[in-house]
């Protein structure tokens, strides 16, 4: 086995080496592990097809995201657990790649991702019902559709700038809701984000690096408490986006997506928003934990019973005196910044209030 690399031009028009579908296998000749034509199914729909014989087996895929230039012979490596991989070329928005297939049982797998498992294409897998003359047929009349696909991919790269969406389950449950929470300009190579989460005042240069199929992002970003940044990894043929929390994908792991922006974009009225949505939470997060603060402060009003209670505090500090009907801790943002912005004082009968209305 040897790995591949092929240059392809990125959305900031510089070259990248963009190591995509990792493996692939030179001077492999396997018997096919299936006999006959099979169909390849993605959300429901009939997105391609694998064709065995004794010669070896052919695969035709055709995504919105990407596609095979109609059949494209496959070399295949067989799998200890039953299962085998095949390995072709494919046509994507950016250039050709060399894709990877994992057929187990009624699976296959289409890897994207340079994480495992993280922006895979999976299709059920089913023996066709169609004659052959027939899906002959439906691969060449596909032909306009996958060219078209592919140009509207390469249209949506070269617009240089997107917004960064969040879908959220509607209230009937089926349609998704969808929120601008962010703007990249690729051409500038900068980023905006602004949600309840995460905030940037202002646009920030990112440093861009490849890894696999994905580009990462790294940006200054507020709340950052140990001058830690911001991280976004951008599937280029899927347009997903993840916000890791480990280097292993998570499903707490947030997901995000790129679309092109509205003609009547305003950000500062996003930006706006989230910093409201920002504070609502932030009032509500510490008028739930206000009590629990208070019980671990000692009578004294000067330590802490508990001082592991502080770190679910991060991004604070606090001044404590003491009054007549107990004790009064003041909280001070250290340093101010997105959701870290409460000034006030949480009170011995558990009242919470911004310093603006102290008595």
């Amino acid at each position: 086995m040897k790995h591949k690399t092929i240059s392809i031009i990125l959305p900031n028009n510089s070259f990248a080496m963009f190591h995509l579908f990792l493996i692939i296998i030179t001077g492999c000749s396997v018997q096919s592990p299936i006999e006959g034509l099979y169909e390849l199914r993605n959300d429901k729909n009939t997105t391609g097809y694998l064709s065995g014989n004794r010669k070896g087996i052919e695969v035709y895929i055709n995504h919105p995201h990407l596609s095979t230039d109609g059949w494209k012979k496959a070399d295949i490596e067989l799998e200890d657990e039953g299962g085998f991989w095949a390995f072709f070329d494919i046509e994507t928005a950016m250039d050709t790649a060399h894709a990877a297939l994992r057929v187990q049982g009624k699976e296959a797998r289409l890897p994207l991702g340079a994480r495992r498992g993280e922006f895979d294409l999976i299709f059920t897998i089913e023996p066709s019902s169609q004659e052959k003359d027939i899906i002959h047929k439906i691969v060449k009349e596909e032909d306009q559709i996958r060219k078209s696909n592919l140009d509207q991919q390469k249209k949506f790269w070269s617009l240089q700038q997107h917004v960064i969406i969040e879908r959220n389950p509607a209230a009937d449950g089926d349609i998704s809701e969808e929120k601008i929470v962010g703007y990249i300009d690729w051409n500038m190579e900068q980023i905006d984000v602004f949600d309840s989460n995460w905030y940037t005042s202002t646009p920030q240069n990112f440093a861009q690096e490849v890894e696999g199929g994905d580009l990462l992002l790294i940006f200054d970003v507020e709340p950052s408490f140990q001058g830690e940044k911001g991280l976004i990894r951008c599937n280029v043929i899927t347009r997903e986006l993840t916000i890791p929390s480990s280097s292993i994908p998570s499903s707490v792991d947030r997901r995000l997506y790129i679309q092109a922006p509205p003609l009547d974009l305003d950000l500062q009225k996003y930006k706006k928003n989230a910093e409201k949505e920002a504070a609502t939470l932030e009032f509500q997060w510490i008028s739930d934990q206000a009590k629990t603060l208070y019980n671990s402060l000692e009578s004294t009003c000067v330590s802490w019973k508990n001082q592991s209670i502080l770190d679910s505090w991060l991004g604070y500090r606090f001044e404590t005196q003491k009054i007549d009907s107990g004790c009064q801790i003041e909280v001070i943002p250290d340093p101010p910044q997105h959701r870290r912005q409460f000034e006030g004082f949480i009170y011995p009968d558990g009242r919470v209030n911004h310093k603006k209305v102290h008595p």
